[in-house]
């Protein structure tokens, strides 16, 4: 699965000294976990518009 990070955190990870440091780990975890929630909102709304018989394309 390939997923896309932001153009801030990919230049933080990019220009650090410290491939180590505990915030480049979060920042990207955060971005997954808010990317995740998104898809599975999306999901939910799509499930219930399938089940009144609508469609919804993203």
């Amino acid at each position: 699965m390939e997923l896309n990070i932001s153009y801030r955190t990919r230049q933080e990870i990019l220009t650090t000294t410290n491939l180590a440091h505990p915030d480049l780990f979060h920042n990207v975890i955060n971005e997954v976990m808010q990317l995740m929630k998104t898809v599975g909102y999306l999901l939910c709304i799509n499930c219930y518009l399938l089940c009144l018989n609508w469609t919804f394309t993203a």
